[in-house]
């Protein structure tokens, strides 16, 4: 019940019995807390990026590239950015079901 957000029990047995199948109550403050833990799980990747990308970029700016590893770089950098889009689009539609869900449940 707790876990759940709920404070009265009453009200937790309540919309556990009135919820059909398909839903489910959703604790907003455990959802909270994960993403903030992945938030700087994400920093730390968006870092290790910016380093890698300044580093080649000085190998370019030095001529000091073999262009088959920019190619390659280039390639991995649009699909990291086509994965983190969908992960944050992802989220999002999870967010908005979830709040709907909540809502209901008020």
């Amino acid at each position: 019940m707790t876990a759940a957000g709920h404070e009265s029990l009453s009200v937790y047995l309540r919309k556990k019995a009135l919820a059909q199948p398909d839903d489910f109550i959703a604790n907003p403050k455990e959802l909270i807390a994960v993403l903030d833990r992945l938030g700087p799980e994400i920093s730390r990747v968006g870092n290790n990026i910016n380093q890698v990308a300044r580093y080649v970029n000085y190998l370019k700016a030095n001529n000091m590239i073999n262009m088959q590893f920019l190619a390659d770089f280039n390639r991995h950098m649009i699909e990291f950015s086509i994965i983190e889009k969908e992960l944050v689009k992802a989220l999002r539609s999870f967010l908005r079901i979830a709040a709907a869900r909540f809502k209901k449940f008020k």
